[in-house]
């Protein structure tokens, strides 16, 4: 197919039916291409999965906070249960800071709505009766 079958119409007016179902003015000959494009920005595509025992460290540290527990407090709780870090080290009252602040950035990270754009609009016409004489 040559570029010079394929005619562009910026602005195209639609045309009614007619008595028959058909429409008027164009022929199976001629096939209608309507194009556009998509763009999707979002950040919940992937999203790395909690380990078994960060899972845990989050719902014990969030229990005792709903109780009114300090970061000092419930770092002593879990490291003289024996509990360690994620990376096996002894609680700080920063580490169960970190635990759930870090949580809660990535559950708005994932909240977040994706920013869809449609644009490029285009409507193109291609007269089969052109390719076929070749």
């Amino acid at each position: 197919m040559k570029i010079s079958e394929v005619r562009k119409v910026p602005h195209c007016k639609t045309t009614p039916p007619s008595q028959n179902g058909s429409v008027r003015g164009y022929s199976s000959d001629i096939l209608t291409y309507l194009t556009f494009d998509v763009n999707i920005r979002t950040s919940n595509l992937w999203v790395a999965p909690y380990s078994n025992h960060q899972q845990f460290l989050y719902n014990t540290i969030s229990k005792f906070r709903e109780k009114n527990w300090t970061f000092k407090q419930i770092a002593g709780w879990l490291s003289n249960k024996g509990y360690t870090s994620a990376r096996g080290k002894k609680f700080g009252s920063s580490h169960v800071h970190s635990i759930i602040k870090k949580r809660r950035l990535r559950d708005q990270q994932i909240s977040k709505k994706s920013k869809v754009i449609i644009s490029n609009f285009d409507l193109w016409f291609l007269d089969r009766t052109l390719t076929n004489q070749i």
